[in-house]
């Protein structure tokens, strides 16, 4: 009974691989929906129709319906460079309406790119991923992620209500 699938990267990757037999036997295709800069919200990124496109290339191109996971996403706190913009309260706020905007579009599983971070390099993205501090001490994320994930637990999608830019309510 295991849902089997891969992780195929860019579009044009994922086509020829379709092509080519490779989803042959598979149930389901794992995504990675970052933000295009790792800054800015989801809304603004155009995060549901960027997985509305994406199922719709896999379908199309596969002939048939698979489920759509998400092993990945996050947001980056380092505290210099370029996506030093992000602070813990956004990372926190950014997951959970990535969540519930990925739950929105019916993806499976649901998981943040990495629960700790190394912290070794204040510019570097790929260091403040994560849910707790180095020191284990937990970040604004942790809680806001869990409490998402309980909400969310049974519960189902009935809609959107649009009040304007940036501003909704799902």
């Amino acid at each position: 009974d295991a849902i089997v699938g891969p992780s195929l990267g860019p579009n044009n990757y994922v086509v020829s691989v379709i092509k080519a037999g490779g989803m042959e036997g598979m149930d389901m295709m794992s995504v990675h929906p970052y933000s295009n800069n790792f800054t800015g919200s989801p809304e603004s990124n155009g995060l549901r129709q960027r997985i509305r496109d994406y199922h719709k290339m896999v379908k199309d191109n596969l002939g048939r319906d698979i489920f759509l996971y998400a092993t990945e996403f996050g947001w980056p706190t380092p505290p210099e460079g370029p996506s030093a913009g992000n602070t813990e309260t956004i990372q926190a706020q950014y997951t959970v309406r990535e969540t519930i905007e990925l739950y929105a579009e019916n993806v499976r599983g649901i998981t943040p790119y990495c629960l700790g971070q190394d912290e070794a390099d204040r510019a570097d993205r790929e260091h403040y991923f994560g849910l707790v501090r180095k020191n284990l001490e937990p970040k604004p994320v942790l809680l806001a992620y869990a409490n998402a994930g309980r909400l969310l637990e049974g519960s189902a999608f009935v809609g959107d209500i649009w009040i304007s830019k940036d501003v909704g309510a799902m």
